[in-house]
């Protein structure tokens, strides 16, 4: 329609349509803000949930990384007593064996016991022996 059949139909005045157009242009302009605003707001709202989200998980997933450090670092310290008291037993048992064979073949045993407390602990926790001959 023209602006003339829209004063020839109507009985408002150029002026009256031209503000009934401009306001009804005005409303959905603001609509269409309200919208435009509302959807924004809803993705950034969206955003915000999952980065918060993103940092539990993260802190949860520390958290279980912790816990498991920890219980390897038991086992290990476990296995490595374990094997450390086997070495000592080792080194006792065939000292032993030596000592027992010299006396059952007559002959002197002057070897010194296996004496750990010298070398102390390696950087893995173990015991070392003391060098042949010492």
């Amino acid at each position: 329609m023209c602006w003339y059949e829209i004063t020839e139909t109507t009985q408002d005045s150029a002026a009256e349509t031209a503000l009934a157009i401009f306001m009804g242009i005005g409303l959905i302009g603001a609509g269409s803000a309200t919208t435009v605003i509302t959807i924004m707001e809803t993705a950034r709202s969206i955003m915000v949930i999952a980065a918060s989200l993103e940092d539990w998980l993260k802190k949860r997933e520390q958290a279980r990384m912790e816990k498991r450090v920890k219980e390897v670092t038991a086992e290990v310290a476990v296995k490595v007593r374990v094997e450390t008291l086997a070495e000592v037993h080792k080194a006792w048992s065939e000292w032993n064996r030596r000592r027992l064979e010299a006396e059952a073949n007559g002959e002197p045993f002057d070897e010194s016991p296996p004496d750990f407390s010298q070398t102390g602990p390696t950087a893995d926790g173990r015991f070392s022996p003391p060098p042949a001959g010492a």
